[in-house]
């Protein structure tokens, strides 16, 4: 998976090589008068995660539809803090915070034009209580909750113009009791038990 993570440089550990020190020297001296004269400037954390739990980082500036590789290295200590990342156009794709390597609380997520596409809450790395999807014309495509990453409880289904479209209950993720059908007008189509 290869992720970009706007972060201030100083508040990930990657281990350094000399050319990485001369880097971040520049960097800092630079810093400053680059986020005054290129507002859309951003500093980016490429990440790639290993089976071993590490990861590889990739440090780049980007401003406008131009980026430079800065510096990489190994990631040595799990990510915490706040966390941002960015669809090629420029738009946030995610926001969230990490505590351990792992995500917790408020997360959103949006599409490429900006809308919306999930909100919820993470604990230890998986997705807990409420949480609401959406199409990319700001329409819920689906909300319900989560224990542990797992659907519980009802969730419901709908269609891009907002009609539901089914609705029904999940049990440690699994289909369970009747779910209910609608067509893209509103009325029932049919009942599974």
């Amino acid at each position: 998976m290869h992720i970009s993570e706007k972060k201030k440089i100083n508040k990930i550990t990657i281990k350094t090589t000399k050319k990485m020190k001369e880097i971040k020297k520049f960097l800092d001296s630079i810093k400053e008068s680059v986020e005054k004269s290129r507002p859309c400037g951003q500093f980016q954390i490429a990440l790639s995660r290993y089976e071993a739990g590490d990861y590889a980082g990739a440090m780049r500036l980007v401003v406008g539809n131009q980026k430079w590789l800065l510096g990489e290295g190994i990631i040595t200590e799990p990510l915490s803090g706040d966390a941002e990342r960015y669809h090629e156009n420029g738009q946030l794709i995610v926001k969230g915070s990490y505590a351990n390597g792992k995500r917790v609380g408020k997360w959103e997520r949006w599409h490429e034009n900006g809308q919306m596409y999930a909100i919820g809450n993470y604990e230890n790395g998986f997705e807990v209580g409420a949480w609401e999807y959406y199409y990319d014309n700001g329409q819920m495509s689906k909300k319900g909750n989560y224990e542990n990453g797992v659907r519980v409880g009802l969730w419901e289904f709908y269609y891009k113009n907002g009609k539901l479209r089914y609705k029904g209950t999940y049990a440690n993720g699994n289909q369970v009791g009747e779910w209910e059908f609608y067509y893209d007008n509103g009325e029932l189509r049919k009942k599974i038990n």
